[in-house]
């Protein structure tokens, strides 16, 4: 999707220039993260073809590497699944989103062979078993081929009518670590003060917008390793230790706020420093592999350094080491 439509938080309306892994006004979990179950989003007929249009555009937005192609042609199929295999969290995050634009969902199971065979091939198949109780012996083989195979065939065209959109690799493996960071993040904002959320929310915003640009097809993000890169880890952790740092500030006194208020700083420096390698790197459009690696690679061990120190016991106000997020 182009970048310069912003998207909305269903949530809070908040406009972004990608789909985050939770929403950084106030922590909604996107949409399109969604963990493994065995559930399914059933989408019903969509008739108006603006609401289609929006439908497929949210679509590209939450799952970057759908087919295009074949979700606009279901749209136009009436009745059918837009993403299967998921756990009852994210179905209902996800049929809210939508319903949240008007387009009619719910959370079901999708049919199986037993429910696929209950089709309106069973006509047909019940009019050719009458003709081969009458017929003769190579009339009555016919019809009753015709009767077993009727049902079959309505079952296998309704299950692969029924086949989702979203396929299994679009599901998020780390979806439940960022489940638990929205939920926390979205607790912190409500009780931090105004001017540490928005440091918070600063923290975020620059987080989100690294890992969005380790995500494109770019020589930078392949020579970062993309999102199995230690640049990308290392963000997730930066934002974990964020929260926790924004979590002693709303436990602790007021007068032993500012030393972290520092540490959340520091963190936001560097994140900002990135950016604008980044963009730096993206302008140039030309720049030696072996620089860019070494250069990741020094900004890699400076985040790691940030989040090792502040993760160590703050002992001059007595607060206890952080727990690592799970």
């Amino acid at each position: 999707m182009d970048s310069s439509h912003p998207l909305e938080c269903f949530r809070c309306g908040a406009e972004h220039r990608f789909e985050p892994p939770f929403c950084p006004e106030c922590g909604q979990v996107s949409p399109g993260l969604v963990a493994g179950g065995d559930l399914s989003v059933i989408v019903e007929d969509v008739a108006s073809e603006k609401l289609r249009a929006l439908l497929l555009t949210k679509i590209k937005a939450w799952f970057r590497q759908v087919d295009s192609l074949e979700a606009d042609q279901k749209l136009k199929r009436g009745r059918w699944v837009l993403v299967s295999g998921v756990e009852e969290e994210s179905g209902n995050r996800l049929v809210e989103a939508l319903r949240s634009i008007k387009i009619p969902a719910r959370l079901g199971r999708e049919p199986g062979w037993p429910q696929a065979l209950w089709n309106g091939s069973l006509i047909i198949s019940a009019i050719a078993g009458l003709f081969a109780a009458f017929s003769g012996p190579l009339w009555a083989f016919l019809f009753f081929l015709t009767a077993v195979a009727a049902p079959v065939m309505g079952g296998m065209r309704k299950l692969r009518q029924m086949r989702p959109v979203i396929a299994a690799q679009f599901r998020d493996p780390h979806a439940n670590e960022w489940f638990a960071l929205g939920r926390w993040y979205s607790d912190l904002l409500h009780r931090l003060e105004p001017e540490d959320a928005a440091l918070l929310k600063a923290v975020a915003g620059a987080v989100f917008d690294l890992r969005n640009r380790l995500s494109q097809p770019t020589l930078i993000a392949t020579a970062a390793g993309e999102r199995h890169g230690e640049l990308y880890q290392k963000l997730h952790d930066t934002l974990a230790t964020a929260l926790d740092i924004s979590r002693r500030i709303a436990e602790c006194a007021p007068a032993d706020r500012d030393p972290l208020r520092t540490e959340l700083a520091q963190a936001l420096d560097l994140l900002a420093k990135t950016q604008t390698w980044f963009r730096g790197v993206e302008q140039e459009g030309v720049k030696k592999t072996e620089n860019l690696v070494e250069d990741l690679d020094q900004i890699t061990r400076s985040i790691d350094r940030i989040v090792g120190e502040a993760r160590a016991p703050e002992t001059r106000s007595g607060l206890r080491e952080p727990d690592r997020v799970t």
